[in-house]
């Protein structure tokens, strides 16, 4: 396998936390410790986590296991956005233009 530095997905992986810190330098300064940071580790655990395999700071059944792990929360929390996302239907039509029966003399 390559050297971590070498693949695409770090190259990627680098610069999509470069964006989330450009992104994020124009949320208000209450949110420095909050969003913002939560956004900016987020991005760049990415990169760090796929180092820590690459110079085998995890050990191989420790790595399955994790791996396991976060597919199986990936897997529950896209369900549960499905779930809660509203379901978009064929656009209705208001009552309005539908017209309502009218009423019997």
């Amino acid at each position: 396998m390559k050297d971590f530095k070498e693949l695409k997905v770090s190259a990627k992986a680098h610069e999509m936390t470069i964006g989330v810190y450009g992104a994020t330098r124009c949320f208000p300064k209450e949110e420095l410790y909050g969003l913002t940071s939560q956004l900016r580790r987020s991005a760049a655990s990415i990169g760090a986590n796929m180092l820590a395999r690459d110079l085998h700071l995890i050990q191989e059944d420790g790595f399955h296991t994790l791996d396991k792990q976060v597919t199986e929360v990936q897997r529950m929390l896209t369900a549960l956005v499905q779930r809660v996302q509203p379901v978009k239907s064929p656009k209705r039509q208001s009552l309005f233009t539908i017209g309502l029966p009218e009423a019997s003399s």
